[in-house]
């Protein structure tokens, strides 16, 4: 019975070769079909070695229709998914990063992207968005920082950002919590200017640079300090007060400034999420005399160090980036226990008027000042 059935089958197969058609059998299932007139027709597949799916179309009429995905080897996870409309782009399109996370959405119509594009970092969360119609983008693409606030805008979504595009004004500034700070702070004169230069802080970092640029020559800076968590160092060998990657410069003009903040980050942009602001303070610290205030520059990132918090016997005033959504009240404490002050893009306060009970308001949240803690209280909305 096998014998013939193997004969049925051979015999079938020849017939489709006479008829000018190819196949392939997958499972009882006829995959991979070319008709006579060399139109591909019904579902391709490949496979991966270990015959995994790797592949996946539907061709009607010699065009895809439907869904194309694809897959990686090395886990049961997308690479990417196409939609399609009689062989033309028409809808969804998704690629993915190996851990199965989404990487780009974006959306088609005609062949052409029309609609939203977005783009992911490997945690889920949205780096940049645009908008495009009949494959024309249509203003610019919106950066965003880990909390969802858009920080800056630039023409393109490209990965390498240049602070020389801050300086000659192609990204578009979003935020302003750097100028309007400063601008309500008139008294800080001399000052020891401490930055974080981790991978969040990038358009916050610009903004920095565009404001100097803008008033260097007043000589309000006198040092600036600029820290990365550790100069690539791994996160298992980083050590509380002792990460390193802190690097002291004494400040001219925009364009030096410009050089050691790209300096500094190609040492390093962090790792995890804490960073070491205290080891750099303190640093900071060490490292000069003639100051007469301390800035600190940083986003919500949680503080690595807190623990060394208790060396710090100067007030440091806190300038806090991408609030919008939240304030990491470690940054509270580092001003309340410094005797120093907290700022954000329209609040300032100073930590040495706080009485017990006050409630005070920074840019959304409302906090109360209890028994040497900061309790949230609500929002303002």
């Amino acid at each position: 019975m096998k014998f013939w059935f193997a004969i049925l089958v051979a015999w079938f197969c020849s017939s489709l070769e006479v008829l000018g058609q190819t196949f392939t059998l997958d499972n009882g299932d006829t995959i991979n079909v070319t008709q006579a007139n060399g139109q591909k027709f019904g579902f391709w597949r490949y496979f991966w070695p270990n015959g995994d799916l790797k592949y996946e179309v539907y061709y009607e009429n010699g065009e895809k229709e439907g869904l194309e995905i694809a897959y990686f080897d090395n886990q049961d996870c997308l690479e990417y998914s196409n939609t399609y409309h009689k062989g033309i782009l028409e809808g969804p399109r998704v690629m993915f990063y190996p851990n199965c996370s989404t990487k780009v959405e974006e959306v088609y119509k005609a062949g052409l992207k029309s609609g939203y594009e977005r783009n992911y970092d490997q945690t889920g969360v949205v780096t940049t968005e645009a908008a495009f119609e009949k494959g024309e983008l249509v203003g610019s693409y919106a950066h965003f920082d880990k909390k969802g606030n858009v920080t800056f805008e630039s023409p393109t979504k490209e990965t390498t950002l240049k602070f020389d595009k801050f300086l000659n004004g192609e990204y578009k500034i979003k935020d302003s919590t750097i100028f309007n700070v400063f601008k309500r702070n008139k008294e800080w004169k001399r000052v020891l200017m401490v930055v974080d230069m981790t991978g969040s802080m990038f358009p916050y970092i610009g903004q920095m640079l565009v404001w100097y640029k803008q008033t260097y020559e007043d000589g309000r800076i006198k040092y600036y300090v600029l820290f990365n968590d550790g100069d690539n160092l791994t996160d298992d060998k980083k050590v509380i007060g002792r990460t390193g990657g802190v690097h002291p410069f004494e400040a001219k003009d925009y364009r030096k400034m410009k050089k050691d903040i790209e300096d500094v980050r190609k040492m390093g942009e962090g790792g995890d999420d804490p960073e070491n602001d205290l080891e750099a303070v303190n640093a900071a610290i060490l490292a000069y005399r003639d100051y007469s205030d301390i800035i600190l520059i940083a986003d919500d990132s949680p503080v690595r160090d807190m623990s060394i918090l208790k060396r710090i016997k100067k007030p440091v005033h806190v300038i806090m980036c991408g609030t919008k959504k939240g304030i990491n009240d470690q940054y509270l404490k580092i001003a309340l226990q410094t005797k120093g002050s907290i700022h954000t893009t329209t609040n300032d306060i100073d930590m040495k008027k706080l009485k017990e009970g006050d409630e005070f308001v920074l840019d959304k949240d409302i906090f109360r000042y209890s028994g040497g803690q900061f309790i949230w209280v609500d929002t303002t909305d």
